[in-house]
């Protein structure tokens, strides 16, 4: 629910502005969403530098990631002499972490060029205790990746505790690839520092958002003001114990000071900002990290899209009629049937239309991949899908007629219930739109 103990209006200049943002974050956000997070700040003037802050983050959705892995493998194999090598992907981390989510990510990539380089022999090695069980007699690569390098501390320690002492005694080690999508320039500075033996490959290199030699934000005034409200905020949102020194240590401004402005589809670095994804202490976050916020985003997306259809059902079935199975007769009024599949399929559909990632997808709606097959199936029978299980014209049709009898129930319920003067933040239309 949005806070009403501020009552501040949004200009059309900031309406515009957030809807820049929205589209620039692909839509994984709401205008709302961003309203909502604006609450948390103090004065007019602070939520008009936060606006900047997050004009500047940087949203990577599946086919980002996919684009990124499939680009630094090409330029990794192209270096390849031996056009039989035998090449080694094992995901930094433990299994459970976004190295292990990476699997779907970078096999998709490599299934785009797989012709290209067919001669290779590709492995997958999931857990670290095996990479000293491969056959290292040929002449073998072996690539780590993750999503994100940050301060590149994480992947150092990962590489030098578990990947270097087990091929340290080989006689014929592999070549070693340190790859990621993204990674903050500092970061690789300092694997190519203490790490000469590794090669390291990113797609999206970044600077720290306050960085002297050249930030995001411009000029040092503007750079200044925007690193002030970021420390003044985060200062209370993110805190790390600091085994050597046996205390918690603030980081305000992302993990040992990584100044990051990056958030991925299914999740957000702790590198990143905190103001954008900490719930310490009450906050609201745009894009939360931790799981338990996770499945309550889970389960308030569930619960609002069986309200969508429940209802759309009683005020025109025919706008939902190609999600239910069934339909009854009460009075004169028709009303759908609806089970679990049906809710599933326009759940899908909507998840869809904002271009979700398929890990996130199945993670929203509690689906395996082999459940999630089965769902793209019978969204193929009713016409909703295509066969690159896209969305159909007919699709993206049938769920814009459910939004607009939404949109129409909320800005009438907003009208009558509210009076929008006593609700923080929330416009009387957003660019047109109720």
């Amino acid at each position: 629910m949005i806070a009403q103990n501020k009552t501040m209006n949004v200009d059309h200049t900031t309406e515009l502005e957030i809807e820049l943002i929205c589209r620039r974050l692909k839509y994984s956000v709401t205008a709302f969403d961003i309203l909502h997070w604006l609450d948390s700040f103090s004065t007019k003037e602070e939520r008009r530098i936060a606006l900047r802050v997050l004009r500047i983050v940087d949203y990577l959705d599946e086919n980002d990631i996919v684009e990124g892995y499939k680009s630094c493998l090409e330029k990794i194999f192209k270096s390849f002499t031996n056009k039989q090598t035998i090449v080694m992907l094992h995901p930094i981390g433990e299994v459970g972490k976004s190295g292990t989510l990476m699997f779907y990510f970078i096999n998709k990539a490599l299934k785009i060029i797989d012709k290209k380089y067919k001669t290779l022999k590709i492995r997958f090695v999931s857990q670290k205790g095996q990479l000293k069980k491969q056959d290292y007699k040929f002449d073998t690569a072996l690539i780590l990746f993750d999503d994100f390098i940050g301060s590149g501390k994480t992947v150092g320690n990962y590489y030098k505790s578990f990947v270097k002492p087990q091929i340290s005694v080989i006689n014929n080690s592999p070549q070693v690839f340190l790859l990621a999508v993204a990674a903050l320039e500092n970061g690789v500075t300092y694997l190519e520092s203490r790490y000469p033996e590794t090669t390291i490959f990113t797609y999206i290199k970044y600077r720290r958002a306050f960085s002297k030699e050249g930030s995001p934000f411009g000029y040092r005034k503007d750079m200044t003001v925007a690193r002030d409200l970021c420390y003044k905020y985060g200062k209370n949102l993110f805190k790390v114990y600091d085994d050597k020194k046996k205390i918690y240590v603030d980081y305000p401004l992302g993990f040992d000071n990584s100044q990051a402005l990056l958030v991925f589809s299914y999740g957000t670095p702790n590198n990143s900002l905190p103001i954008i994804w900490s719930t310490a202490n009450g906050w609201v976050p745009l894009f939360p990290r931790m799981w338990k916020e996770k499945l309550s985003a889970a389960k308030s997306f569930r619960k609002e899209t069986s309200h969508w259809l429940s209802l759309v059902n009683s005020l025109n079935f025919s706008a939902i009629s190609r999600f239910a199975s069934g339909q009854k007769t009460v009075g004169q009024k028709q009303f759908g049937v609806f089970n679990k599949t049906d809710f599933q399929l326009f759940a899908l559909v909507r998840l869809k239309r904002m271009k979700r990632a398929i890990p996130i997808i199945c993670q929203l709606l509690g689906l395996r991949i082999d459940d999630y097959s089965l769902l793209i199936s019978k969204g193929k029978k009713r016409g909703l899908l295509d066969a690159q299980a896209n969305l159909t014209e007919e699709g993206i049709k049938v769920y814009n007629n459910v939004t607009k009898y939404v949109n129409a129930a909320k800005a009438t319920f907003i009208k009558s219930s509210y009076g929008m003067n006593s609700v923080s933040y929330v416009p009387k239309s957003f660019r047109g739109k109720a």
